[in-house]
Formats: C-alpha cells, structure tokens, sequence
C-alpha cells in the first residue's frame, strides 16, 4: 500500500472518530431528554399545542433557571393550562395565541391539566408533563 494510500485511510478514520465524538459528548445524559423549544434573545420559546385530549410537546422538558416563553394554540375549543407551584392558570382559546411567561426555577416534575371544561374527555386525562432538570 503506497503512502498516499495510507494518508488518506488515516484522514477518514481521524474525521470519523472526530464526528463519533462529537455525535456523543452532545447526546443527552442517560436518562435525560432532548430540551423543547428554542432558545431566542435568552428566553426558551416553546409552541404549545391544546386539542381533544392532549399536550403536545408532551413532556416539556427545561432547564432549571430557564425563562420560558409558552405560546399556546387550542387546536379545536378553549382549554387551560394550570401550573401549580407557578400560580399559572391561563386559558387558551381556540383561534388565539395565548403567551405563558415564567422562570422554570424549581427542579422536578410538574403536570399541567386542562383546567377549563373542554369536553367528555375532561375528567383529569388532559394532561400534560414539565420537566425541569
């Protein structure tokens, strides 16, 4: 095998390795969850979709410290979003853009219910997960 030949097998296992590194050292941690949204000016921006019966993203999933901006869409008739802990309970009607603003500052996992009457399918299933790591 000629010199050259070498060279270049080298260059390409040293540029996969670099990118297999990379790829792994900005994985989530075993057990943690990929954050939602986008972080724009220093605010976490999270589009938050309600319908007939769900959250979606479901979980949501933040760093603790983070200033959350959620901006809630109802997909078919008004429904809430209550936070405990947050003293947040916001409705979000359908065809309005509802804006939630607060500090994720306590660690742990929180449910979010639809608190407003959206239908049969009220009875405590509409729920929704925040995750602050």
């Amino acid at each position: 095998m000629s010199k050259k030949m070498r060279a270049w097998i080298a260059a390409v296992i040293i540029i996969a390795a670099a990118v297999a590194v990379s790829t792994w050292a900005t994985r989530p941690a075993h057990g943690a969850q990929a954050m939602s949204g986008n972080v724009i000016d220093g605010v976490r921006v999270i589009h938050l979709m309600a319908s007939r019966w769900s959250f979606s993203p479901n979980p949501i999933v933040v760093n603790k410290g983070d200033r959350l901006k959620i901006l809630a869409n109802s997909r078919d008739v008004t429904h809430g979003f209550a936070l405990d802990g947050y003293g947040i309970d916001s409705r979000i009607p359908s065809g309005r853009e509802t804006v939630i603003e607060f500090t994720a500052d306590k660690a742990g996992t929180l449910e979010f219910p639809c608190s407003v009457y959206c239908g049969a399918g009220y009875g405590g299933g509409m729920r929704g997960k925040l995750i602050v790591q």
